[in-house]
């Protein structure tokens, strides 16, 4: 009988060296566990190597219940600033703890997001954060900056929601240079600034996800793969009404993208190209701008330093507004061939050193009816021959 309770005691005091203990920082170790169950839709940290988790906040965001989880059986509330290490081949899952949280960050000065050491896949649904039935809407600001400077992450949540809120993932991934894939974005209607800045800097992402967005609102894709260095592809974007700045630098500084996507908008609004591929230094081809009718700064620095381009594609619109070709292939080195139909005389108002720093020699194709004679980095480069249509 003493033989029996000895070795039970032993059986106890094994299982608890082998649960989650804390090491001499303090900070909490978890166990080997495989990957979770296909069950688990959540959020969950796959760690592939010895790493760190820890939700931070900026500022004061609003109050949140949070429980994490690290095999599914047994969750624990969560603290604010708590550091959980993983060993390698292990997870974390995290949900809503004793309350839903209808809000998460406030803005972009009170907000929470998550510091990660070491190399972690994320992957499940990020609403979980929110309510565990995936159930509660996005709100203004929600998941801003939530993995920010995340240099370590290798892949991202998922991102089902297809209603948007302002700002809702804005620079969401920003900074994530090791970042791989990028999670789909089914949304078809956007908010103002939803998805600005979002993986600005991922300099390993090679390929974008589909946006299938058609209805746009102001800033609502401003910088979201700026300097994405290892880009070589971009998205189709079918929307053809545009908003104010919704494409403005979306690609700026992307020096390995070679083409560009379609553009079939027709309605314009001022600021909507704005230096959209700016420093796109790879880029061979540029789409056709149907537009007929400008706005004000709509092509501003559309182009600017595309040091690979040769062609410009055809500028229908007959009249000139307020900058809307201003600095448009500026810097352009190798740029030899541009079709302007515009009927308009270009002034420093309206064309401002749109071919400055062109190729020395190339050809300029004008309306037939255009009786303006402008040479220079405002109208035609000096040394360009003109043809008609």
């Amino acid at each position: 009988m003493k033989k029996v309770f000895n070795l039970l005691v032993s059986f106890v005091l094994l299982a608890g060296f082998s649960a989650c203990s804390k090491d001499d920082s303090g900070n909490q170790q978890v166990p080997k566990n495989p990957v979770p169950s296909a069950d688990y839709k959540g959020l969950a940290f796959i760690s592939s190597g010895e790493s760190t988790v820890r939700l931070a906040q900026v500022g004061t965001p609003y109050e949140i219940s949070l429980e994490y989880s690290t095999d599914e059986s047994h969750w624990k509330p969560y603290t604010i600033g708590e550091t959980i290490t993983l060993a390698d081949s292990t997870f974390l899952l995290f949900r809503d703890g004793e309350h839903r949280n209808h809000r998460f960050s406030k803005d972009t000065e009170n907000y929470y997001h998550f510091e990660i050491s070491g190399p972690i896949s994320a992957q499940g649904n990020i609403m979980s954060l929110l309510n565990r039935n995936f159930s509660t809407p996005l709100s203004k600001y929600v998941f801003f900056a939530l993995f920010e400077g995340c240099t370590s992450l290798l892949s991202a949540p998922e991102l089902p929601t297809t209603t948007m809120e302002y700002g809702c993932y804005s620079q969401m991934f920003s900074g994530c240079t090791a970042l791989k894939s990028a999670p789909e974005l089914p949304a078809e209607v956007l908010a103002m600034n939803c998805y600005q800045r979002m993986f600005r800097g991922c300099s390993t992402l090679t390929s974008a996800p589909k946006l299938p967005a058609t209805k746009m609102e102001q800033s609502c894709y401003f910088g979201m793969f700026s300097e994405c260095t290892g880009l070589t592809s971009a998205p189709e974007l079918p929307a053809k009404v545009l908003a104010s700045n919704c494409y403005g630098m979306m690609f700026k500084g992307c020096s390995a993208l070679t083409s560009a996507p379609e553009l079939p908008a027709t309605e314009m609004k001022s600021y909507c190209y704005n230096s959209m591929f700016t420093n796109c230094t790879s880029l061979k081809f540029a789409p056709e701008l149907p537009a007929k009718r400008l706005e004000s700064n709509c092509y501003l620095c559309m182009f600017e330093g595309c040091t690979s381009l040769t062609s410009a594609p055809e500028l229908p619109a007959t009249e000139l507004v307020s900058h809307c070709y201003e600095f448009m292939y500026k810097d352009c080195r190798n740029l030899r061939y541009v079709i302007g139909l515009f009927t308009t005389e270009p002034s420093e108002k309206t064309t401002k050193d749109w071919l400055s720093g062109v190729a020395a020699s190339g050809t300029f194709v004008k309306s037939k009816k255009a009786t303006w004679d402008v040479t220079g980095a405002d109208g035609v480069p000096e040394g360009w021959k003109i043809e008609t249509w």
